[in-house]
């Protein structure tokens, strides 16, 4: 865990960008730059709206987002029923953006089918 500290610190000031969900921040003990997430996400049911700067967005399905424990100079980027859904702030010489959900995926699917595609030709790299 030491080396991934030592390594996210030197990428950002490095002048690096951080992109990373809540579900990868809550398994770093005491969060990332002194931003944390709870340990049970919160569980939204689809035709939610998306507030994104002066932009509403409406969610069709349903999704979970942990809630995000910011210092004050984290800015919102995207919230959803005042829970923060996206944050940025600054960090060394680069910047850190936390998306509040698990991983960026539902933990079910959102389709009623299997999604079948069928492969039109082989990759160059794999014949």
């Amino acid at each position: 865990m030491k080396i991934l500290i030592i390594s996210v610190f030197l990428f950002l000031t490095g002048k690096g960008d951080l992109f990373i969900t809540a579900g990868s921040l809550k398994n770093l003990p005491g969060g990332l730059a002194g931003i944390e997430c709870g340990r049970i996400p919160i569980t939204f049911d689809g035709g939610q709206k998306i507030l994104m700067n002066d932009k509403i967005l409406t969610e069709k399905y349903g999704f979970e987002l942990y809630p995000l424990l910011t210092p004050k100079n984290a800015a919102t980027l995207a919230s959803v029923n005042r829970e923060k859904a996206a944050i940025v702030m600054d960090a060394g010489a680069g910047s850190i953006v936390v998306f509040a959900s698990p991983f960026g995926l539902a933990g079910t699917a959102q389709v009623g089918k299997p999604v079948l595609q069928k492969v039109v030709k082989p990759l160059k790299h794999c014949t």
